[in-house]
């Protein structure tokens, strides 16, 4: 397919049979310019962009709509991830709505929120936003959410420039040629573009022109990105989205076979790829005990593959090959340590850690594997969490299957660790619209900067929760 902007660039890049417009660097004065006017002028007469984008996704859930129906045809192809991976987690947000806007001031202490719970952490300093350029510099690890973030700056009312994903370029083009089709000039707000990540010519020259600066990726991305921009002259606001990881934690009580489904489920969505997937699993009991449940896991995650199909990265052969063989050293040698390799042997690895904890590591790596731990308590699985050096800027989502009793004592314990969501088991792929997603509120992120960290519970009754969860399995678990 070729691909191109309303704002037209003389060359073109080829990707995978594609072709993506791409920005040169002398062409980024004269990009920005239009691209600001186009949406002066649109977002000044035009007061329902939003709701013209929400009704534009919900034709996105219809089987029949033609630019699902190219989209589902053509990203597996240049991800690697399945129709079906992309149809049950890629698509998911796009029946939100957005009912409800976030809190407007600080909540210090954990309450009641709509039917969960949510705090702030951190000292309100509001500053309101209108940035002449929002910039995103996009990710590629997972396919529909990177069209969900354009209704930040459509909420705001501003132009953005978008970077697409090295990775997986081609969802947000598609997804931006059914908003022209819908209104060419809100379409034309949107500046989609590929360059070779780490180009510093286009990039500086980008963020000179930016006011807000939207950066998804490694830490060291994030790192770089922000010591260029800070010998610029202007203080733009950079909201960091690198690289994190999801845990899981389970009772004694809830040892069951359909809690190991929905926390394999947690483990199996975008192949171990996202953010919130959870990479360690601490379960109250012996190591026999966690054995079993890595079993059952193991059997989940069989399943999850034949449905979902597994991408792979290009990292991820090495990864896996050095950590398997690391841990069936220590199983060989008798160190309580197990290690299944579920879908043929090639996919997937769950290894059981029976080891005592006290000076174990916590697995970070982008890889379709898990570590399964046993622990005489869930407060002493947060506390090895915390004592990890360097490990709190890694946090995101807690998958959690524990007592109702339990619930706010042991998140608040998890949020004093650096965990943002904490989430039941077998919903770490689906936020609820309310939740706050890396500790703010995306949706608002482009006009309101508050310098506080949200955190939430997604449930007031955990019992009730792991039952829609268990509702959504694929039946074939």
């Amino acid at each position: 397919m070729y691909f191109e902007n309303p704002i037209k660039v003389a060359q073109h890049a080829a990707f995978d049979g594609h072709e993506l417009p791409q920005l040169r660097q002398e062409e980024v004065g004269a990009v920005c310019d239009a691209l600001s006017a186009r949406a002066d002028e649109y977002f000044a007469a035009e007061r329902g962009a939003f709701a013209k984008v929400i009704a534009l996704n919900k034709r996105w859930l219809d089987p029949e709509f033609p630019y699902r129906k190219q989209a589902l045809e053509a990203i597996p192809r240049v991800s690697g991830f399945s129709k079906e991976m992309i149809e049950a987690f890629g698509l998911f947000p796009f029946g939100w709505t957005f009912p409800h806007p976030p809190p407007k001031r600080a909540m210090p202490k954990l309450k009641p929120y709509h039917d969960g719970y949510m705090k702030s952490i951190g000292t309100e300093r509001v500053k309101k936003l209108h940035p002449r350029l929002l910039t995103r510099v996009m990710f590629g690890n997972v396919v529909g959410f990177d069209a969900i973030v354009m209704l930040h700056g459509i909420v705001a009312g501003v132009p953005q420039l978008v970077k697409v994903a090295s990775g997986q370029p081609i969802f947000p083009f598609i997804y931006a040629n059914s908003m022209e089709a819908m209104d060419p000039a809100l379409r034309a707000t949107i500046f989609l573009t590929y360059w070779k990540g780490g180009d510093t010519r286009i990039e500086d020259e980008v963020f000179s022109r930016s006011d807000v600066i939207d950066v998804w990726g490694a830490n060291e991305t994030i790192a770089d990105v922000k010591s260029r921009v800070a010998r610029m002259n202007h203080e733009p606001t950079i909201l960091e989205n690198p690289h994190r990881v999801g845990m899981a934690f389970v009772s004694k009580k809830y040892r069951t076979k359909r809690v190991a489904d929905l926390v394999a489920l947690d483990i199996a969505c975008w192949s171990g790829m996202a953010c919130f997937c959870v990479k360690n699993v601490f379960v109250e009991g012996t190591p026999a005990q966690a054995k079993a449940f890595g079993k059952q896991i193991s059997r989940a995650l069989d399943s999850y593959t034949a449905i979902y199909g597994t991408m792979l990265s290009r990292h991820t052969g090495i990864e896996m090959l050095r950590i398997k063989e690391g841990y069936e050293k220590l199983e060989f040698e008798g160190k309580d340590v197990a290690t299944f390799t579920p879908a043929r042997g090639i996919r997937w690895l769950v290894t059981v850690d029976g080891r005592p904890l006290d000076g174990l590591k916590v697995t970070t790596p982008l890889a379709p594997m898990c570590v399964v731990q046993p622990v005489e308590s869930i407060d002493e699985a947060i506390e090895n969490v915390a004592s990890q050096p360097g490990i709190r800027p890694l946090l995101e989502e807690a998958s959690v299957a524990i007592p109702q009793s339990d619930l706010l004592p042991l998140a608040e314990r998890m949020f004093d660790t650096g965990f943002m969501n904490v989430k039941t088991a077998g919903s770490v792929a689906f936020a609820k619209e309310w939740e706050p997603h890396g500790g703010i509120f995306y949706l608002y992120s482009a006009s309101r900067f508050d310098n506080l960290r949200w955190v939430c519970i997604d449930t007031n009754d955990i019992d009730k929760e792991l039952e829609m969860n268990a509702a959504r399995l694929p039946h074939r678990v």
